[in-house]
C-alpha cells in the first residue's frame, strides 16, 4: 500500500511538471524572426522618447546600421554605438516596399541561411518589405513574416486600374450577353461614362446606371489612337495624379490611346501603359504637307501681324486674384498660418528633408480655395462650382509638368491640432513628407486649414 502512495505521488508530479512546460514548448515551436539589427533607408533622429518634439540624441545618416532593442507602437528603441533611444521605425521601411518573388525562396528566422526555417514562397508571390539588413530584406506574406536575400526580390508588376470608361463612338450599344446577336438592353452616345465591372476576348462588362450587360471594348477607344505629347507627362495607375507612378513619358513621344475616361487617357508607351492626363495629348500628325518642289518657284511669304492669344482662364485668374485681395483685407490668418508651417517644415527637416519654401502664386490659390469652401460651404478638393483641385490648378499654371496637391483640415482649435490631424493621416501625412515637394502656400483661418503643395522643376 505504501508503495502505490509513492507510485501515486510520483506519478502526480510529473503530470505537474509536463502541464507546465508542454505550453512553452507549443509557444518554442512558434519561430519569430530575429530583429536585431537593421539598415536605415532614410537619414533619421534619434529621440530621448517616442516623440518627434523630445530631445534629439543623435542623426543617423542613410545607409548606417543601427541595432533594435525593441519595438512597439511605430517606434524602435535603438542602439547606434554609444547612443541609445527611440526611432521612428517606418525610417527601416524601404520607400518601394510592395515587391515579389523571382523564384521559389525560403524565408529565414534571422539573416542567415543556417538560421530556422519559417516558409519557403513560389516564385511571383507580392510580399511587403518591412525592413532591410545589408543584403537581407525582411518580408511579409500574409500572416508570416521571415529575411530572405534581396537579390531574390523584384519590382511587382502592376496592371493599370481601369474602373470606368467614356464611350468614343456616335452610338454604343449595350447587349445582355457578349454577343452582336444579343438582345440590346440599351443605347449609349459618344462621351457616356460607364463603370467597367471586367473585360474578357474584346467585350467589356459594364454597369450605366441601373442597367448592366456587355460593350465592345472598342467603343471606348478613339477613333484615332495615335497621339503625341505635349510635355514631359507623368503616367499612373489609376484615374488619379495621388495613385502609383507608372513612368514619365518624354515630350514630343507618339503613344497609343487604348481608353478614354473623362479628363484621363489609358495610353501605352513602348512597353508600359497607364493613365495620363488627356490635356497633354496632341493628334499626331499623320498627312503631313509634302516638301516643295524644287523647281517651282516658292511665292514670297507675306509676314502676318502678330496677335496676342486671347487667355481662356483669365476670368477664373481674376477670380483666384479677388478672392486673395478679399482675404488680405484682415490679417488675423497670418501668424497662426505662419506657425503651422513652422511645424510641416519642422517635421519634414527631423525626416531628413528640406522645408517648404512659400510661393506667391501657391499662396493666392490656397487664399482661393480657403474662400471657395468658406463662400459655398464645402470641404473637399474638388469644388462644385468650379471643378477638381488639378483643373483649378491647372488654369492658374499650377500643377502642369509638376506634382501638385492639397492637404485640408477643418474644426481644428489650434495650429499644432491642425498639424496633428495631418500627421496621423496615411494620405495627408505622406504628402508633408513628399520629398519631391519644394514650395508652398498655406493659411488657417476660421477652422479651416488649406495647404498647396508642388514641386519645382
Amino acid at each position: 500500500m505504501k508503495r502505490m502512495k509513492q507510485f501515486f505521488s510520483m506519478f502526480l508530479v510529473m503530470f505537474l511538471v509536463l502541464s507546465v512546460i508542454s505550453p512553452n514548448a507549443a509557444s518554442a515551436s512558434k519561430v519569430r524572426p530575429s530583429l536585431k539589427a537593421v539598415t536605415t533607408q532614410v537619414t533619421s533622429p534619434i529621440y530621448q522618447s517616442k516623440s518627434t518634439h523630445s530631445k534629439k540624441v543623435a542623426t543617423v545618416k542613410k545607409g548606417a546600421t543601427v541595432s533594435i532593442v525593441s519595438e512597439a507602437k511605430g517606434w524602435s528603441y535603438v542602439t547606434y554605438g554609444s547612443k541609445k533611444g527611440y526611432m521612428v521605425s517606418k525610417s527601416f521601411t524601404p520607400k518601394q516596399n510592395e515587391m515579389a518573388t523571382k523564384k521559389s525562396v525560403s524565408l529565414y528566422s534571422s539573416t542567415s541561411s543556417k538560421s530556422h526555417k519559417i516558409k519557403t514562397l513560389f516564385p511571383d508571390i507580392e510580399v511587403l518589405v518591412l525592413k532591410e539588413y545589408r543584403s537581407w530584406a525582411l518580408v511579409q506574406f500574409g500572416g508570416t513574416s521571415g529575411w530572405m536575400a534581396k537579390s531574390h526580390l523584384k519590382s511587382r508588376v502592376k496592371k493599370p486600374v481601369i474602373k470606368a470608361a467614356t464611350v468614343q463612338t456616335d452610338v454604343s450599344i449595350i447587349y445582355v450577353s457578349p454577343s452582336t446577336s444579343a438582345k440590346e438592353v440599351s443605347t449609349l452616345k459618344f462621351g457616356d461614362s460607364v463603370v467597367i465591372l471586367s473585360e474578357a476576348e474584346g467585350w467589356s462588362h459594364i454597369r450605366f446606371g441601373q442597367v448592366t450587360g456587355y460593350m465592345i471594348s472598342k467603343d471606348f477607344t478613339p477613333e484615332e489612337t495615335e497621339f503625341a505629347t505635349t510635355h514631359s507627362s507623368i503616367v499612373y495607375y489609376d484615374t488619379s495624379s495621388k495613385s502609383e507612378k507608372v513612368m514619365t513619358i518624354p515630350a514630343n513621344a507618339i503613344v497609343t490611346v487604348l481608353k478614354v475616361y473623362r479628363s484621363w487617357s489609358l495610353v501605352q508607351y513602348e512597353s508600359q501603359v497607364g493613365w495620363m492626363a488627356t490635356r497633354y495629348l496632341v493628334l499626331q500628325d499623320t498627312n503631313p504637307e509634302p516638301d516643295p518642289i524644287e523647281d517651282e518657284p516658292t511665292p514670297p511669304t507675306v509676314p502676318e501681324e502678330p496677335t496676342v492669344p486671347e487667355d481662356p482662364n483669365a476670368e477664373f485668374k481674376q477670380l483666384v486674384k479677388a478672392s486673395y485681395e478679399k482675404v488680405s483685407q484682415s490679417n488675423d490668418w497670418q501668424e497662426q498660418s505662419v506657425e503651422v508651417l513652422r511645424l510641416v517644415n519642422l517635421y519634414r527637416v527631423e525626416n531628413g528633408l528640406k522645408p517648404l519654401v512659400e510661393k506667391q502664386n501657391l499662396l493666392e490659390f490656397a487664399l482661393f480655395r480657403w474662400d471657395d469652401m468658406k463662400t459655398n460651404d464645402y470641404i473637399s478638393h474638388d469644388s462644385p462650382i468650379y471643378g477638381s483641385f488639378y483643373e483649378m490648378g491647372g488654369k492658374v499654371g499650377i500643377g502642369i509638368d509638376r506634382l501638385s496637391t492639397e492637404n485640408i483640415a477643418w474644426n481644428q482649435m489650434t495650429p499644432n491640432q491642425v498639424f496633428e490631424v495631418w500627421k496621423y493621416s496615411l494620405y495627408h501625412n505622406a504628402t508633408m513628407l513628399e520629398p519631391n515637394y519644394t514650395h508652398t502656400g498655406i493659411i488657417w483661418k476660421d477652422g479651416l486649414a488649406v495647404q498647396v503643395f508642388e514641386e519645382d522643376l
